[in-house]
């Protein structure tokens, strides 16, 4: 992980899995935040109306809760890699003048 720092904003670079891994689990967090949500709902019924209706909904969002898998995080993208063909298809995609790079002026 790298963090790039520019005037109006910090950037962080990631691998693709790690980007993934996080995706994947900040999914899971807002399918669960659902989840609890449906069951104060649920608890707050039963402490208003205690009769049987309410109390099996609490019990049939607590189960669901706990029943429900994790959800599948992705493994990204394979590298990216020219080969010889792409290479020989534009004679000069591999020469860059680095010296010649317009550069933004400090100061």
């Amino acid at each position: 992980m790298g963090t790039l720092n520019g005037k109006s904003a910090s950037i962080r670079l990631l691998r693709d899995e790690d980007f993934q891994r996080l995706c994947g689990l900040a999914s899971e967090v807002h399918r669960l935040k659902s989840g609890v949500r449906f069951l104060i709902q649920a608890a707050r019924l039963v402490a208003k109306h205690q009769d049987s209706e309410s109390i099996e909904m609490l019990v049939r969002c607590a189960s669901m809760l706990g029943e429900s898998t994790v959800l599948p995080e992705r493994t990204g993208h394979g590298t990216f890699e020219l080969t010889a063909e792409d290479l020989a298809d534009s004679p000069d995609a591999g020469d860059i003048d680095v010296d010649n790079i317009p550069r933004p002026s400090i100061g």
